[in-house]
């Protein structure tokens, strides 16, 4: 997949669905000890087998939340969370999976907290990241395609 692609798809997500301006930029490298809310989500078609994965920060993960469901930032809780990421994520891999050739197939996004030095996974990927560029804040994502087609 092309950066340009993920790029032009994230910033229609973004931009539609939350009402929220986004550039991208070179992402960050991981600190131990940082925590982030990531969405993945499978796309299989007869040529193709990947994931596609977005990760931010728990900040951000609540300010889509928050945006999403009209709540204060305040009062976004755990389970608005996890479905603003989940549903951001599957929105995201169902623009991919018009990208693959032949008739694909997506999995049920899954969102977890995890620890931002976790391993990539096995595969060819492709990593963009994100700024928020409306704001107070500085906020970044990043999404992954990652390609695991067997050889």
């Amino acid at each position: 997949m092309r950066r340009d692609d993920i790029s032009e798809l994230t910033g229609s997500i973004w931009r539609d669905t939350l009402g929220l301006e986004v550039e991208e930029e070179e992402p960050r490298k991981p600190r131990k000890g940082d925590s982030k809310i990531v969405g993945v989500i499978k796309v299989a078609s007869e040529s193709f087998r990947g994931t596609v994965k977005l990760e931010c920060s728990p900040e951000v993960a609540r300010r889509a939340a928050s945006i999403m469901f009209e709540k204060p930032e305040g009062e976004a809780t755990a389970g608005d969370i996890e479905d603003a990421i989940g549903e951001l994520t599957n929105m995201t891999g169902g623009n991919f999976k018009a990208l693959v050739p032949g008739s694909a197939r997506l999995s049920l996004p899954k969102v977890a907290e995890v620890d931002s030095c976790e391993p990539a996974p096995a595969g060819e990927s492709t990593q963009v990241g994100f700024r928020v560029t409306n704001g107070d804040s500085d906020e970044d994502f990043v999404v992954t395609v990652t390609d695991e087609t067997p050889q």
